[in-house]
């Protein structure tokens, strides 16, 4: 009787040890989850699901003006991550992934040699629509029949459990996503 006792017990523990693992490398997988939720669609511009993440709410008009940046595809559309590593500690997160973006410091620097930035007002007046054609017809001409240099950045993604959901901390930094420090 005391064997099956022991064994019971010896049995029980090793499930109760499995239980416990599971539940903080489920929580790890959920948190790693929402970063890649964010990232992913970063990626493809669909900038409201991805600030979705977030745990700070942000304005429709935000969106709006998001949404029609010519620099988009550029920026988020050449945008590739790795998760590397992540952390659970009670109701926070750290997940770190390795991003490989444009180099930013080039293309502001085709850009300022190829655009005469010195009246691009004057030129595109009081039209945003005007100004937004002139600033994607600069990008196209520094883009054409170049390869877009990058590079890779490790960016730390903070996260909290908001009501049962990871989100993006509101006090994590997020420039580190395309390199910029």
């Amino acid at each position: 009787m005391k064997k099956y006792f022991l064994v019971t017990v010896v049995i029980l523990s090793v499930l109760m040890f499995q239980g416990c693992s599971k539940s903080n490398s489920s929580k790890d997988n959920e948190a790693t989850k929402a970063v890649s939720s964010f990232m992913d669609n970063l990626v493809e511009g669909n900038f409201k699901e991805a600030y979705d993440n977030l745990e700070t709410k942000v304005e429709d008009e935000f969106f709006d003006e998001m949404q029609t940046n010519p620099m988009n595809d550029l920026l988020f559309g050449q945008l590739k991550y790795e998760v590397v590593d992540s952390e659970i500690k009670d109701d926070t997160a750290t997940v770190k992934i390795k991003v490989t973006h444009p180099k930013l410091d080039e293309i502001v620097a085709s850009l300022m040699s190829s655009v005469d930035i010195s009246n691009l007002g004057d030129q595109a007046g009081d039209s945003v629509e005007k100004g937004q054609d002139m600033l994607q017809k600069a990008l196209d001409e520094v883009t054409k029949d170049k390869e877009i240099a990058t590079e890779e950045t490790e960016a730390v993604i903070e996260l909290k459990l908001v009501d049962d959901k990871w989100v993006i901390s509101e006090d994590c930094d997020l420039t580190g996503i395309l390199g910029v420090q």
